[in-house]
């Protein structure tokens, strides 16, 4: 490819489905990123308008949100020591 077909090719618009075959993944995984905050352009009103989305934004958010948009691992909480101590009956 030649430096112009590139940056045509950067300027161009994607469909979710054309995007998940980019990403490897399946196009519900992308609207699952949509509602995290992936960017996207949506072509009309309403919720069910189609989405369209812009390589270079997406590469970046991905990029960011590798350390950013990290869920953190939750530590399992320890329960006090009371809660192992042998129970004592009243005689």
């Amino acid at each position: 490819m030649t430096a112009m077909s590139e940056e045509l090719a950067d300027r161009r618009l994607l469909t979710a489905a054309q995007l998940a075959a980019d990403l490897a993944c399946s196009t519900d995984k992308v609207y699952d990123m949509v509602a995290e905050g992936l960017p996207h352009v949506r072509l009309g009103r309403g919720k069910r308008a189609p989405l369209r989305f812009a390589r270079p934004a997406v590469m970046a958010w991905l990029e960011e949100g590798t350390t950013a948009n990290a869920v953190p691992v939750r530590k399992r909480a320890t329960p006090p020591d009371s809660l192992f101590e042998p129970r004592r009956f009243i005689s």
